[in-house]
Order: structure tokens, then sequence, then C-alpha cells
């Protein structure tokens, strides 16, 4: 999340298998967000332990810097998203 912004990058699938998303999928958060607004964020929060290795070397591809945060901070910008996605996967509203 581009907080600064408030604005989500994008999002992406990750297997409860695996702890981060796939170079791929990092490059495409990134190819997404910059669809949006034709510039890269200055700074991405990322909960704490979550996201270290891939997230992070994409992020210094485009001169964005990774900022670890506690995910209870982060709730404040994500609980509707959260809210939302778990309405729409139980057949509430799209």
């Amino acid at each position: 999340m581009d907080a600064a912004r408030g604005f989500f990058l994008s999002m992406a699938f990750v297997p409860a298998s695996e702890t981060e998303p796939s170079e791929f999928e990092a490059w495409r958060l990134f190819k997404a967000g910059w669809a949006h607004k034709e510039q890269h964020p200055v700074a991405l929060f990322t909960p704490k332990g979550q996201f270290q290795t891939t997230l992070p070397s994409e992020a210094a591809r485009h001169g964005t810097t990774v900022i670890s945060v506690q995910e209870s901070e982060l709730s404040a910008f994500t609980s509707d998203a959260r809210e939302g996605f778990r309405e729409h996967v139980r057949g509430g509203r799209a």
C-alpha cells in the first residue's frame, strides 16, 4: 500500500504456503501502480515480518522504500478493503 496517496498498488493472491508474492507478482504490482498514476510510490508500507525479499527487491528497482510496520498500524487503511473482499467471497456485495 502506498499510504501517502491512500492507494493500493494492486492485489495479488499469495498461496498460504508462500511468505510473499513471486517475482512476477511483485513486478505486476508495480506495473499496475504505474498504470494508475504514472509514478511509483516513494514509500510502501508492509506488515512487519512479511514481504521481506521479493517485494523490497522490486521496490528498490523503482526507487521505492519499503517500510515495515505492525499490521495493526495498517488496519486504518486496510479494514474496509478486507471487509469488502470478505463480503465478496461470501457472495454479498460485489
